[in-house]
């Protein structure tokens, strides 16, 4: 019964796209704000209505997110079924024959329809549309997304699982850190590192075994940026201690520093690495 339901479900929701009834578009401003009011219960978590409106509203207005990501609607006339988010990154992809070109990966994120509107088909639906547009606008070498609800949703849209890992590691005291030659890196500290980091050229690399080759996804400062802007308003919000470092980089036998950049995810008590280079 739950299939023939769904599946019912399908039909009537295709029918009412086949009469444009229902679009998938950009969303404007009021929009975007409407969107915030909406995922606050789901999205806010620790915050009050007022503070968690302003962290949306710095994190948009902020460099990177004006220049990469794009919020998007499924409407029906009016009313907004659904909402989510692509955004840009700079990447290479390297071919088996040791050839490359450059463009940029989407990312998808903030997948978000109301309890009251689930069961539908509406988040499907958008994400598909979603994807046949960005492809149609961008051209990208792919579209990638980090799913919390399993992946069999997305795997009918034509993504496919990749293997993930999470490295949870307990606090260490500052000595343990002097011993192994690491050094904390500030925020001047640390831009100074990532800038003058420079990824191994593409024709250097030894040729690739694999029969489809390697995508690279190279983040910019402007990205790190973001992160540092989201734990700044944390620390506001919540009255906590700024924190003095940002990351710790680590000498790698005269070829460029081995580094990490992590935030404070002030909402779970956690450091959380969001960068790291093992090496030139």
């Amino acid at each position: 019964a739950k299939a023939n339901s769904r599946k019912h479900n399908l039909n009537w929701f295709r029918k009412r796209m086949t009469s444009k009834a229902i679009i998938v578009r950009p969303a404007t401003p009021a929009e975007i704000l409407e969107r915030n009011h909406a995922t606050f219960k789901t999205w806010g978590t620790k915050l009050s209505i007022e503070q968690y409106l302003s962290r949306e509203r710095a994190l948009f207005n902020q460099a990177w997110s004006s220049n990469s990501i794009k919020t998007w609607v499924l409407c029906e006339n009016e009313t907004i079924l659904g909402s989510c988010e692509t955004y840009r990154m700079p990447s290479v992809y390297e071919r088996p024959d040791g050839t490359s070109d450059s463009g940029i990966v989407l990312g998808v994120a903030s997948v978000f329809v109301e309890d009251h509107l689930r069961g539908h088909g509406y988040a499907s639906t958008m994400l598909r549309e979603v994807v046949a547009q960005s492809i149609e606008e961008s051209r990208p070498h792919a579209l990638v997304l980090y799913s919390e609800v399993g992946e069999k949703i997305y795997h009918s849209l034509g993504f496919r699982a990749r293997p993930a890992f999470e490295l949870s590691f307990p606090a260490l005291p500052p000595e343990a850190g002097e011993a192994s030659g690491a050094r904390m890196l500030t925020r001047v500290e640390f831009e100074k590192v990532w800038c003058a980091a420079r990824p191994t050229p593409p024709s250097t690399r030894p040729t690739s075994s694999s029969t489809t080759g390697h995508l690279l996804i190279r983040p910019t400062f402007e990205q790190v940026q973001w992160h540092l802007l989201r734990q700044d308003l944390y620390t506001g919000f919540l009255g906590r201690d700024v924190p003095e470092h940002c990351g710790a980089a680590i000498a790698d036998a005269g070829e460029g520093d081995a580094f990490i950049l992590w935030c404070a995810l002030f909402r779970d008590d956690a450091l959380v690495g969001h960068f790291l280079r093992a090496g030139p």
